[in-house]
């Protein structure tokens, strides 16, 4: 997802596959209809059966007073097969090892914060730290003895 600094006019958003070109782009004026139009693409990339396509979707959100940035979202890293699974962590891979990238470690706050194969994998192309965040969920749901640690 790219959001995109509108110098005027009113926000809108664009949604298209990787394999199609710019100009072919759908125009979305509703901001509200995004996650709907995101289902719809990734059932139709998958043929409904939920699955992960390799083929990205590319959104562009245009609205005033934005910072220009870039977000991908990757999936789960793990999943139902290991051959999908191993496509899972080489995609991890290819965007993490990126010198320019963020990595956003998301991990639910239940589970030990300091593990995890998205954590170790971040790791080894950021063994400093310098450029891993890691963004806890789920606060309500840590045992608070685990606090007092």
């Amino acid at each position: 997802m790219k959001l995109r600094n509108l110098k005027s006019g009113d926000e809108y958003a664009t949604i298209r596959t990787e394999n199609q070109k710019e100009e072919d782009a759908k125009r979305i004026n509703d901001l509200s209809k995004i996650e709907k139009k995101i289902i719809k693409y990734s059932e139709d990339l998958t043929a409904g059966m939920q699955a992960i396509s390799s083929v990205r979707i590319l959104l562009e959100i245009y609205r005033p007073n934005y910072v220009d940035l870039t977000l991908v979202d990757l999936p789960g890293i793990y999943y139902g097969d290991e051959r999908m699974t191993g496509l899972i962590k080489r995609v991890y891979t290819d965007y993490i090892s990126n010198p320019q990238s963020i990595i956003l470690y998301v991990t639910a706050s239940n589970n030990d914060l300091n593990t995890g194969e998205a954590l170790a994998m971040a790791r080894k192309v950021d063994p400093d730290g310098i450029r891993t965040l890691m963004i806890a969920t789920k606060i309500d749901m840590r045992d608070k003895m685990s606090f007092a640690k």
